[in-house]
């Protein structure tokens, strides 16, 4: 009779993933990063680390970094403008880091290892990255333009002037027909806009990774206004869903207030 050992099981190999859909920022903050996620390799107790970094240019060249030294040194002659996509990877056994960004997708980073080593990686090498992925994220933004804005400010006076209106000739029996028509005259302009806000957004394409110069990972940083109004405006500037929805629950008040007072008139 054969009998045969099971195989050896090894440790179990965790794998977590972080993405930012947009990211903006400099090469000396990913030289940052990578050097914190070799500093966590080493404190797993892996002495050698191997370091491969590619940049590709938008020129379609490309040119393969083998250690961190040589990419800090690189970052010192490369353009940033000039790079289209950057791939790092560190691999010292079974640790593993993958930082990769490209223009169509943003930035990614996959760690693999134990599930302490794989959590601790990505939320370190996150919190060291967060800051482009928020600029990233005003750079896709698409600005709304004028004509839009006018549409949208055209919904909650539609909307107002239809209850007006048909508060004139209102009877209790006309209460369904009477919110339908209000709601339909500021619908119609929020359907055009959101419409055109679709289909410019799907014609921008906007380039999701992107170099910049350490420092300029906010472009209007260094001619932001100071003071609350103006923090408050580029907060509502970068949410511009809640200012939306905002200005449809003012323009819904002010409606209410017109036709309460409209009622003391005529009653």
């Amino acid at each position: 009779m054969i009998v045969l050992d099971p195989p050896e099981r090894g440790p179990r190999v965790y794998k977590r993933e972080w993405k930012a859909s947009a990211w903006r920022g400099s090469l000396d903050e990913i030289v940052g990063a990578v050097q914190a996620a070799v500093d966590e390799i080493h404190r797993q107790g892996t002495q050698h680390v191997g370091e491969t970094s590619i940049l590709e240019y938008k020129d379609g060249s490309s040119e393969t970094i083998n250690s961190l030294d040589a990419l800090r040194e690189a970052v010192e002659n490369v353009d940033p403008a000039e790079v289209k996509n950057l791939t790092v990877r560190l691999a010292g056994g079974t640790p593993s880091v993958l930082l990769r960004g490209t223009a169509d997708k943003g930035l990614s980073v996959t760690a693999e290892g134990s599930e302490a080593f794989a959590a601790g990686m990505v939320a370190t090498l996150k919190s060291r990255l967060a800051g482009g992925a928020e600029a990233g994220g005003m750079m896709v933004l698409v600005p709304i333009r004028p004509f839009e804005w006018f549409l949208l400010a055209l919904s909650p006076v539609l909307f107002v002037a239809a209850l007006v209106f048909f508060f004139v000739d209102f009877k209790e029996d006309d209460i369904v027909f009477f919110l339908l028509m209000a709601g339909l005259a500021g619908g119609m302009p929020l359907f055009f806009a959101f419409g055109l806000i679709a289909d410019n957004y799907r014609n921008s394409d906007p380039i999701r990774f992107v170099l910049v110069p350490e420092g300029d990972q906010f472009p209007d940083e260094g001619e932001a206004k100071d003071g609350p109004v103006w923090r408050t405006k580029a907060w509502f500037d970068r949410h511009p869903l809640v200012k939306f929805v905002l200005t449809l629950l003012v323009g819904g008040l002010i409606g209410a207030l017109i036709a309460e007072g409209l009622d003391g008139l005529l009653s």
